[in-house]
């Protein structure tokens, strides 16, 4: 969803997969800051109050309409290894990842949690 490789060269693609999925929560949490400041700030009717849900509710769903296709293929596409005949694993879409490495074991716990979360 967003092009990590060209800001930072040295980003893996699990580090892509955990920017893409945590960048549209980020933005989520923003759209309800927006919203609570709106509400107890700024509306002083309960008709407002109601629109300013409807608009918030509405950006909150179109945001998640267009990043879930993305960050779930992102997602589940790191849980893909090769074995090789040598017994060692590398992840398919990038071999510079060990799948039996401890840094790859913890990104599949976040990256569990985080499928949890996008599929809830």
């Amino acid at each position: 969803f967003f092009a990590l490789d060209c800001q930072f060269p040295s980003a893996n693609f699990t580090s892509r997969v955990l920017f893409n999925a945590v960048g549209p929560l980020v933005v989520s949490l923003l759209i309800f800051i927006a919203y609570f400041v709106r509400v107890v700030f700024i509306a002083n009717s309960e008709a407002e109050k109601k629109r300013n849900m409807e608009q918030h509710l509405y950006i909150f769903l179109l945001l998640g309409f267009l990043v879930l296709p993305t960050v779930s293929m992102l997602q589940f596409t790191a849980l893909e290894c090769t074995d090789l005949s040598d017994g060692s694993s590398y992840l398919r879409v990038d071999t510079s990842i060990d799948c039996h490495s401890t840094s790859y074991k913890n990104f599949l716990i976040v990256n569990g949690f985080l499928i949890f979360i996008y599929q809830s």
